[in-house]
C-alpha cells in the first residue's frame, strides 16, 4: 500500500475518532434515555460506516430490556470503547454488533477481523481500554469475555443477567 494511501487511512481513522469522543459527549444519560439503547448502537453503526473504512453490521435479537440510565450509560460506555479499540489498533474493515435479548439475559458481542492480539500477554491485559473494560462490566455485574486471535480478529461478548 503506497504511503499516501497509509497517510489517508491515517487521517481518516483520527477524525473518526474524533468525532466518537464527540458523539461520547452529545450521548450523556439523558440523551441515551430518551433516545434509547439500540437507536444509539444504531447510530454508532451509521457513522462507522460513513467512514468508508469499516463495514459495520448490527444485528438485534429480541427486545431490549428495561434498564437504569446509570446501568444503560455504562453499558454504552462499554461499547464506545470496544469501538474505540477496534478503530484505533485492529487494522479492521467489518466490525459486527450482536445484541441478543430473551427474557433473562443481554447479550452483547462485537467482533472484527481485524490483527487481533495475544490476550495472554502483558500488553494484551495492560491497556488502559481494557482495563476500562473490565471495570465497567464489573459495576454491571456483567461477564465481560474477550477472544483474540493475531491475523484472525477479536471478539468482545458482554453477557447480562437478571
Amino acid at each position: 500500500m503506497p504511503d499516501t494511501q497509509i497517510d489517508d487511512i491515517k487521517d481518516i481513522t483520527r477524525q473518526l475518532i474524533t468525532d466518537i469522543k464527540l458523539l461520547s459527549v452529545r450521548l450523556s444519560s439523558d440523551n441515551i434515555s430518551r433516545m434509547g439503547f439500540v437507536a444509539a448502537l444504531e447510530m454508532e453503526e451509521k457513522q462507522l460506516n460513513n467512514t468508508g473504512i469499516f463495514f459495520t453490521s448490527l444485528k438485534i435479537e429480541g427486545d431490549f430490556p428495561e434498564m437504569e440510565d446509570g446501568r444503560l450509560v455504562i453499558l454504552y460506555r462499554i461499547v464506545q470503547e470496544v469501538i474505540n479499540n477496534i478503530v484505533k489498533h485492529s487494522l479492521a474493515t467489518e466490525i459486527d454488533i450482536l445484541l441478543s435479548c430473551t427474557q433473562d439475559t443481554t447479550l452483547l458481542r462485537i467482533s472484527d477481523n481485524g490483527i487481533g492480539f495475544d490476550t495472554n500477554s502483558p500488553a494484551g491485559h495492560g491497556g488502559a481500554g481494557l482495563f476500562n473494560l473490565q471495570h465497567r462490566a464489573k459495576m454491571l455485574n456483567a461477564n465481560l469475555d474477550i477472544k483474540s486471535e493475531k491475523g484472525i480478529g477479536t471478539i468482545v461478548t458482554i453477557k447480562l443477567t437478571k
